[in-house]
C-alpha cells in the first residue's frame, strides 16, 4: 500500500516532522497520525502489552479490491459476489446473478469513482484525538499524543477504482494501499512494518449457462506492487539523514499477472441453493522484481469451496446464507481458520450490489462481523466491522477492522 540530545522543543518538533514525513508515505485518511504512534518510545508501556505484541504478525488483506460486504459477511461471498469484488472473490458473477431473463442495460454499472478507506480502531482513535486537540498546530500536543498511544498496533487503508461492467465483462483499473505495523520485543522503539501499494487494471468475464442454471468467469489482473517491508528502529525513520536511505533499502518494486477463475451453479429451485469452486492466484502468482538481485513476491493458490440458500421474504426480501472453506490447498492451515459463514438479508426489487438495502453479518476463526449496505442508484454506502487474527502460529490476537465505501455508479441501471 515510516535523539540525540537537544533542547525539549526542538526535540518535540523533529517527532512530529518525523510523523509527517512517514504519513506522505502511506498518504491514507486515517494514517496521517498513524507510523509515529507506533514507533514512539514510551517506558511505561505494560509488560503484558509487550508480551501480547510478540506474539503477534503484521497482516495485510489478500483481496486487491476493497469489499466491505465480504468483510462484513466473514468473506463467505463466493457464491453471491457480482460486483467489482467478484473479481477477486468469484468471478462467475461479474455482471450479475439472479436476472433470469430480465433484460438489462448494455451498460451496467460505470464508477466514477468508487472509493473505499479501512482502519483499525488504534488508528481510529489516534486520528480523532490528533484532530480534537489540534496536534497539526502544537508540536507539543503532538509529542505527548504520540507518547500517550504508543506501542499500540496500527492498520490502514485507502482504495479507489474506476469500473465499468457492460453485459458480463468488467474492465477494472484500480490503486490500493495498506499500511501495518506492530511494537517487537521488549524495546517500543523497534516496529515491524508493512507498506504496500498495489496499483494496476483487471479485465475479466462470465458466461451464464441455460435459464443462468449456471455460471463460470475468469479475471486477469496486471498490477505493479511496491513494497516496504521489514524491522525498523524509531531513531533511523527520525533522523531526516538517515530516513531516506532507510526507505530506499526497504522498498522493493514488483510487477505481474494474477489470474482467478469461478465457478456458480444452482442446484435447486426451493430456495435457490448454490455451490461455487474459485481458484485464487491460478498456478501460483509470481510477480518479478524490478531488481534482478531480488527475489519474485509469491502469491500462493487458494482454492474455495462454498455452498449457500437463499430464500424469499414476501415480494422483495431475500435472506442470503452461505458457508464456505478456503485456503484448500494449504495444508499449513488449520481447518478451523478454513471456515467461515455469512448471512445477509436484502430488500429490493434487485439482488445483491443492485439492492436497495442490505444488512450482514458473518463469523469465521477470527470473530464476528456486521455490515450495512444503501443503494440509491448514483450513490452506493457500504460500512462494516470484522475481526482480523494477527497470532503467530497458534495464538489468537484479534483486532478489529472498520472498512467504508462510497461508490458513484453514472450507468444507466
Amino acid at each position: 500500500m515510516f535523539h540525540h540530545h537537544e533542547t525539549n522543543a526542538k526535540k518535540r518538533g523533529n517527532r512530529v516532522r518525523a510523523f509527517l514525513a512517514v504519513s506522505t508515505l502511506v498518504m491514507t485518511v486515517y494514517a496521517g497520525p498513524l507510523v509515529a504512534q507506533d514507533v514512539a518510545s514510551d517506558s511505561s508501556t505494560a509488560s503484558s502489552e509487550i508480551a501480547e505484541e510478540n506474539l503477534t504478525k503484521v497482516v495485510l488483506d489478500d483481496a486487491p479490491i476493497l469489499s466491505p460486504r465480504a468483510a462484513a459477511m466473514g468473506g463467505a461471498i463466493a457464491t453471491m459476489a457480482d460486483d467489482m469484488d467478484a473479481t477477486w472473490f468469484n468471478p462467475a458473477g461479474i455482471g450479475g446473478l439472479h436476472w433470469g431473463t430480465t433484460k438489462l442495460p448494455a451498460v451496467r454499472k460505470l464508477y466514477f469513482p468508487s472509493f473505499g478507506i479501512a482502519a483499525n480502531s488504534n488508528v481510529k482513535e489516534f486520528n480523532r484525538d490528533f484532530r480534537s486537540e489540534g496536534a497539526g498546530k502544537d508540536a507539543d500536543i503532538g509529542a505527548s499524543l504520540l507518547d500517550a498511544h504508543a506501542g499500540k498496533r496500527q492498520y490502514a487503508r485507502t482504495a479507489a477504482t474506476l469500473g465499468v461492467v457492460t453485459s458480463r465483462i468488467i474492465l477494472l483499473p484500480y490503486y490500493d494501499q495498506q499500511f501495518a505495523a506492530v511494537g517487537q520485543g521488549n524495546d517500543t522503539g523497534r516496529i515491524d512494518a508493512k507498506y504496500r501499494s498495489m496499483s494496476g487494471i483487471g479485465l475479466g468475464s462470465s458466461i451464464a449457462g441455460p435459464e443462468e442454471s449456471f455460471y463460470f468467469g475468469y479475471h486477469a489482473n496486471y498490477a505493479t506492487v511496491s513494497e516496504v517491508t521489514g524491522e525498523f528502529q524509531y531513531q533511523d525513520i527520525a533522523r531526516k539523514e538517515s530516513r531516506s536511505q532507510v526507505i530506499a533499502d526497504n522498498t522493493q518494486r514488483y510487477s505481474g499477472i494474477a489470474h482467478t477463475a469461478g465457478f456458480i451453479a444452482n442446484v435447486g429451485k426451493a430456495a435457490s441453493p448454490k455451490v461455487a469452486v474459485v481458484m485464487r492466484n491460478v498456478q501460483g502468482a509470481s510477480f518479478e522484481a524490478a531488481k534482478a538481485a531480488v527475489e519474485p513476491l509469491e502469491f500462493q493458490e487458494d482454492l474455495t469451496v462454498a455452498f449457500s440458500v437463499s430464500p424469499k421474504l414476501g415480494r422483495l426480501g431475500t435472506v442470503n446464507w452461505a458457508l464456505e472453506a478456503g485456503r484448500l490447498t494449504d495444508a499449513d492451515v488449520a481447518m478451523k481458520k478454513k471456515l467461515r459463514t455469512g448471512l445477509e438479508f436484502e430488500y429490493g426489487e434487485y439482488r445483491g450490489s443492485y439492492t436497495l438495502f442490505a444488512l450482514r453479518a458473518g463469523y469465521n476463526h477470527a470473530g464476528s462481523s456486521f455490515g450495512l449496505a444503501l443503494n440509491l442508484g448514483i450513490l452506493a454506502f457500504d460500512v462494516a466491522s470484522h475481526a482480523e487474527d494477527l497470532g503467530v502460529g497458534n495464538n489468537r490476537v484479534i483486532e478489529r477492522r472498520n472498512t467504508a465505501s462510497l461508490s458513484v455508479n453514472v450507468a444507466e441501471f
